[in-house]
């Protein structure tokens, strides 16, 4: 009932109520009380709302850092020694190759087998950074994956079975390739691993990876090519 609805007599007349004033004053506490039952009730909800906004975001939050603290421990312990060993891998079947001037399947199945996992280490670690909002969108773009997969192609395609022997052309291709593999070597990783301190360690993996990008740029800038098969896109079909 609302304040209008009760008659003035029964607000102004300081005789003793009638049971209709008494029952009118009445119902208008209860609307009053149900009104403030409403209002507290909306201030409830609002605040659960709230609450459980909070409790999700925080979910989340943990869930990321959980996620990151993993995954840069696998760099740290697993994918970085791996990158290493990979590049120096590479560096001593090219100089087999070199050496004994010829190439075998096998060292092509090998050499186009690591050039694969040097591009998904660039490529995956670089969606990371993205990931975990360090770089924006635009850090996924980048040479140094597109030239190692170029390398990978150049072996996969390769028509020829068997053991061939180097041509001059093939043997200063195999020569940018390992010039181009040293220049992502430029810093061992055990050296590399005592510049990781407290203070650098969630960033250091970037750091990493943009000086793999300033080397791929430097050595395609330095042969005044675009990308690595620019070398060899004029290839004959016996290589």
């Amino acid at each position: 009932m609302k304040m209008s609805s009760v008659p003035l007599s029964c607000r102004a007349d300081k005789r003793p109520m009638t049971l209709g004033c008494m029952l009118a004053n009445e119902g208008d506490r209860l609307e009053r009380l149900v009104k403030i039952l409403n209002s507290k009730r909306g201030l409830i909800a609002a605040l659960a709302v709230l609450v459980a906004a909070v409790v999700f975001a925080a979910e989340q939050y943990n869930a990321k850092e959980k996620y990151k603290a993993f995954v840069l421990n696998r760099a740290y312990n697993t994918d970085l020694p791996d990158f290493f060993i990979s590049l120096n891998t590479a560096d001593q079947i090219y100089t087999d190759i070199l050496n004994t001037g010829t190439l075998s399947s096998r060292q092509r199945h090998m050499l186009a087998s690591i050039h694969k996992d040097l591009a998904d280490f660039v490529r995956n670690y670089r969606d990371l950074a993205v990931y975990l909002g360090r770089r924006d969108e635009s850090f996924r773009n980048n040479l140094s994956s597109v030239n190692a997969m170029k390398i990978a192609h150049y072996f996969d395609e390769w028509e020829t079975e068997g053991t061939v022997v180097l041509d001059p052309s093939t043997r200063s291709r195999i020569e940018a390739m390992r010039d181009f593999d040293a220049a992502w070597r430029a810093r061992d990783y055990t050296d590399y691993l005592k510049t990781v301190t407290y203070l650098n360690e969630d960033i250091w993996w970037i750091e990493l990876l943009e000086e793999i990008e300033k080397s791929t740029y430097a050595f395609l800038a330095e042969r005044e090519i675009d990308t690595l098969d620019d070398l060899w896109s004029t290839r004959g079909k016996t290589q």
